[in-house]
């Protein structure tokens, strides 16, 4: 999807789908670089884009959301931003499993959230809270392969719970909505795979500025709203599994069956049947909402191929306050009926035009 801006405006340059080859993706990751460029090269040319520059978000399993604190001596004024990645890349290493050299990560923090000062006590004399993105870099390189093979350029590269977080802004400012500072649940629900992702301290106006899973780009000032205080991916849980394969696509795994009846299955299954995925994508509501440190009972917003599934609504009803709303950043721009598969895109869109144009043409506004 491509997106333009003039004078505050925008424009849908164009907006389409394009099928690839099974297994060609798979839980965010390209499997097969030559069919996804070719794949993505006959989308572009289709849609006559001609743009040579892209974005991209990193999704799946793949990547790693994980929120710390950092010593206040770090994060004193007048720390130089070099000094503080490489503290926030030493205690990085304290709490994941993975050397850091085999990943592409970025920060977002010191952050707002953060404990404030006990009176008496000097500002910043607590410890201030981070969090931290990254994806594995031979995914992140493939991702650029695929655009290479494209005749195009990766410029840009996100986590995914943050592009549809900018989406978020880019639907609020085109309804011309009021700003409802406040937390913010994300249901991505994709082709093979599901995530929760919940936000703090929501700005309803479009994206701040920095975000974990940038490939470069200075740390973010510590009053920048919009924390990822959680993100907890569900595998192999997607469209497939809540409404079963399209016609004449065979499950890899038959479903089970429990003593009671219903369906059950491996996490790997792409036919569970829509019961095991309202409980399913229940579990990881709750899991999210529990490292976010929050109760049920916050906006919710649902996003992907498969937002309007029914069992997308049953599962997550005990977790939302009111009924969920399907995320359609496309409202009034493209077609209805695939708003909700854009949402990614047009975060990514609406973030390069921030980026590329800069304040002063009043889009954060």
């Amino acid at each position: 999807m491509a997106l333009s801006a003039d004078g505050g405006e925008l424009t849908l340059l164009g907006a389409g789908l394009e099928p690839v080859p099974p297994g060609a993706l798979w839980d965010g990751a390209v499997r097969d670089a030559d069919a996804v460029g070719a794949a993505l090269g006959r989308l572009l040319i289709r849609l006559r884009v001609r743009c040579r520059l892209l974005a991209l978000a990193i999704g799946g399993s793949s990547i790693l959301v994980k929120r710390f604190s950092l010593p206040p001596d770090v994060v004193a004024p007048g720390t130089a931003p070099g000094d503080v990645r490489e503290a926030v890349a030493r205690e990085a290493a304290r709490h994941i499993p993975f050397h850091l050299e085999s990943l592409e990560f970025d920060y977002e923090g010191p952050s707002s959230s953060a404990p404030r000062a006990e009176p008496g006590e000097p500002e910043g004399s607590g410890p201030r809270a981070v969090v931290f993105g990254a994806a594995p870099r031979e995914i992140v390189l493939e991702h650029c392969r695929a655009a290479a093979r494209a005749g195009r350029e990766v410029t840009r590269v996100e986590l995914e719970p943050y592009a549809l977080h900018a989406a978020v802004g880019l639907a609020r400012r085109l309804e011309g909505a009021d700003r409802e500072p406040g937390a913010l649940a994300i249901v991505e629900i994709g082709a093979s795979r599901s995530g929760v992702h919940v936000f703090g301290n929501v700005p309803w106006d479009g994206p701040a500025g920095g975000a974990p899973g940038r490939a470069a780009g200075p740390p973010v000032p510590a009053d920048v709203p919009g924390d990822l205080l959680a993100s907890v991916p569900a595998p192999g849980a997607g469209l497939l599994a809540a409404d079963g394969p399209p016609a004449g696509v065979a499950s890899r795994v038959e479903p089970a069956r429990s003593g009671s009846g219903r369906a059950t299955g491996s996490p790997g299954s792409r036919a569970m049947g829509a019961e095991v995925f309202e409980d399913r994508i229940g579990a990881v509501a709750r899991e999210a909402f529990r490292e976010a440190g929050l109760r049920p009972g916050i906006r919710m917003l649902l996003s992907g191929g498969g937002a309007r599934s029914p069992a997308v609504g049953a599962g997550l009803q005990n977790f939302a306050a009111g009924a969920p709303v399907v995320l359609d950043p496309l409202a009034g721009l493209g077609p209805p009926d695939y708003g909700p598969a854009y949402a990614v895109a047009a975060g990514l869109a609406y973030q390069a035009i921030v980026d590329r144009a800069g304040p002063e043409t009043g889009l954060r506004s």
